[in-house]
């Protein structure tokens, strides 16, 4: 198994038990945690490509909102009938599900501090983008 996937595997986890924890019991946990790593996921793809288009600047190339809006929403629902087929998100869930209580307690911290920094990542991104559309 490649790090990409297992990495993908541990933080679909992370964001399943955050909502087994959170969200109601009548929630269905398994879209709610993918929705979840899409967000996360998304805002990690935006400071990259911010990162990118600062390091090489590009001419800008403008698209409506409204395509990206419905980009972000196909590639949602792509992710949940890749977890929904052959019920792929009950083989990750048990993959990670006998975990020691400390493994646990490791994990979560360890998933926090990606949360705080991929925050972070992205408000400093866009103090950087203010502040360079101050300059201009």
């Amino acid at each position: 198994m490649t790090g990409i996937v297992r990495f993908y595997e541990w933080v679909y986890y992370r964001c399943y038990r955050y909502s087994k924890k959170a969200d109601s019991r009548f929630s269905l946990h398994w879209a709610v945690a993918s929705l979840y790593v899409q967000c996360i996921f998304t805002m990690n793809l935006g400071v990259l490509l911010f990162l990118f288009v600062f390091i090489f600047p590009a001419p800008r190339i403008s698209g409506s909102r409204w395509v990206i809006f419905a980009a972000l929403i196909a590639v949602a629902l792509v992710h949940l009938l890749f977890l929904w087929h052959k019920n792929r998100y009950k083989r990750i869930i048990s993959r990670f599900s006998n975990e020691t209580a400390e493994q646990q307690q490791r994990s979560d911290r360890l998933f926090g501090w990606y949360l705080v920094t991929s925050t972070f990542s992205l408000l400093s991104m866009f103090v950087i983008a203010a502040a360079l559309a101050g300059l201009h």
